[in-house]
């Protein structure tokens, strides 16, 4: 499990993203991040 995804968050979907800065070049589509509270027990 994915810490943090049994908690109520939000979901970034792109249509595209896409990064072009020098030698960094990625794209990409769909589901791109995911944001929610966490609780670090280290």
């Amino acid at each position: 499990m994915i810490p943090g995804h049994d908690r109520s968050g939000e979901e970034l979907v792109a249509d595209e993203l896409r990064v072009e800065d020098g030698p960094l070049k990625l794209s990409y589509c769909g589901t791109c991040g995911y944001g929610s509270s966490f609780a670090y027990a280290g």
